[in-house]
């Protein structure tokens, strides 16, 4: 297994950048989203239902 880990190690250390190309020829345009910007609707939906659950 640590074979793997140190083969795998290098995307914890380099930024990579995925992309959808494939998947949207099949399924059509994926929505981009900006990692700060799924992290505040991240943090909002979860404050949300935190308020729903004390109700």
């Amino acid at each position: 297994m640590m074979r793997e880990v140190v083969e795998l190690f290098y995307l914890n250390e380099t930024p990579i950048m995925l992309s959808g190309e494939k998947y949207e020829k099949y399924i059509g345009p994926i929505p981009l989203t900006l990692y700060s910007e799924g992290i505040k609707q991240t943090i909002e939906y979860m404050q949300k239902e935190m308020v729903k659950s004390k109700e």
